[in-house]
């Protein structure tokens, strides 16, 4: 008998191992068979990590590999093949897998012209991460932004003058967050649009009635917004208010009170201003005259019966 410590032999009634000393309870060989099946499992397990630690390297290397690629291709706007580069990674995935995610969503929607969750997306992301962070990929989100922020005014822009003003105002707001002052406006005038009236619309802005009325007189001569004053009593009122001359005559506007003094309303007649146009009182169907604003300080009649143009200046 062997001690299974040391392996030295042992006398038969041996209670400790003269050589190591170890205790009678470790001195009890193993049967040849359960030893070499010790043995084999021992040989199983270490060619088992072996194998692990040779794909474990493998992995790495390769992930490495492929990490770096998946950079360079979302850095060169190939967002497809960063994708299927990035399903191949198996480990040690890169620290900003989510950052990469996102750019990849966001170039898809440049792709597909989504400019509006394209701009969403990376206000989200320059919040989400700080500088540093962002720095490895800064070329190509400012390119998706130089890209998007220009196409999304053009396209809102048509849009808008085709009259679909709900549909703009989650795109003109995403760009007026951006700094787009024109953008602004155009929020700001879609939204009369829909309002119909300066109370609502006020409320629609977020802006007492009387920052809401002097807004929209400061943007006459912007896109439809003199239009828009005389589609809407509400909005005509203020801009009307006043005394308007010219050398063919005059027109005093006074709340709801009206009088005219021009080619066709003469003698200072009581008139009354709706729907874009002024009507003698006792004709309440057809202008006299139809509007159109030329800046704050002009207006522009033109006689409905032959069309010959008066233009009125107000005065004070």
């Amino acid at each position: 008998m062997e001690c299974r410590s040391c392996g030295a032999q042992l006398p038969p009634d041996a209670q400790v191992c003269p050589e190591c000393g170890a205790s009678a309870s470790r001195l009890q060989q193993l049967p040849r068979h359960r030893r070499k099946a010790l043995h084999g499992i021992i040989a199983a397990a270490a060619a088992i990590v072996v194998i692990a630690g040779v794909l474990f390297w493998y992995f790495i290397t390769t992930d490495r590999d492929t990490n770096n690629e998946v950079k360079e291709a979302i850095n060169d706007m190939r967002f497809s093949d960063a994708e299927v580069r990035m399903n191949s990674v198996h480990i040690f995935q890169p620290s900003d897998l989510e950052l990469r995610k996102s750019l990849i969503a966001a170039g898809h929607e440049s792709e597909e012209r989504q400019n509006v969750a394209l701009l969403q997306r990376i206000a989200a992301i320059r919040e989400q991460y700080d500088a540093s962070e962002l720095a490895p990929f800064r070329g190509v989100i400012d390119q998706l932004e130089a890209k998007a922020e220009p196409d999304l005014y053009v396209s809102l822009c048509s849009e808008y003058e085709s009259g679909k003003y709900a549909d703009v105002i989650v795109g003109f707001k995403t760009l007026a967050e951006r700094g787009y002052e024109r953008s602004r406006d155009y929020l700001f005038l879609a939204h009369a649009h829909i309002s119909g009236n300066l109370k609502d619309l006020a409320e629609a802005t977020e802006m007492t009635e009387p920052e809401a009325e002097q807004r929209l007189m400061r943007l006459i001569g912007f896109a439809d917004a003199s239009k828009l004053i005389f589609s809407s009593d509400s909005y005509a009122a203020p801009y009307l208010e006043g005394f308007w001359e010219s050398v063919d005559g005059s027109m005093l506007v006074s709340g709801d009170k009206v009088t005219c003094n021009l080619p066709g309303i003469e003698g200072d007649q009581p008139c009354t201003i709706h729907d874009g146009g002024i009507y003698l009182a006792s004709d309440s169907k057809t202008p006299v005259y139809t509007f159109e604003v030329f800046n704050a300080n002009t207006l522009i009649c033109d006689r409905v019966e032959d069309g010959v143009s008066c233009t009125l200046r107000k005065q004070g």
